[in-house]
């Protein structure tokens, strides 16, 4: 029996109006999880490119009120 032989069936062959193939064994697929910008307090003005923004400058503004401070602090302590 040859590979190009149309005599009898193959392993590929799929039977027609026969019962669907049976699931595979295991707990099932969990579902997609879907983000809620609600959840996080996040509006739609800082879901765009301008809110992401005036995060990042919002975090910067932070962190240089905090290295203003300790260097204030640094500068006003007696050694």
């Amino acid at each position: 029996m040859s590979a190009c032989s149309d005599e009898g069936s193959s392993a590929r062959d799929v039977p027609t109006g026969g019962p669907p193939a049976e699931p595979r064994p295991g707990p099932p697929p969990r579902p997609r999880i879907v983000d809620e910008p609600g959840i996080l307090g996040l509006s739609r003005l800082t879901r765009g490119r301008f809110g992401s923004r005036l995060f990042n400058w919002f975090f910067v503004l932070v962190f240089v009120v905090i290295l203003i401070q300790m260097v204030s602090a640094l500068l006003e302590h007696p050694w």
